[in-house]
């Protein structure tokens, strides 16, 4: 798994299950990585 996969499972696991404000920074991050 590449550095920017993990990144990108976590970041899904957050959008899922994190808070609101948690949910939209890992949304905002997901768009970075494309």
């Amino acid at each position: 798994m590449g550095d920017q996969d993990g990144a990108r499972e976590i970041l899904e696991e957050v959008a899922a299950e994190g808070s609101d404000e948690q949910q939209t920074e890992a949304r905002t991050l997901m768009d970075r990585l494309v």
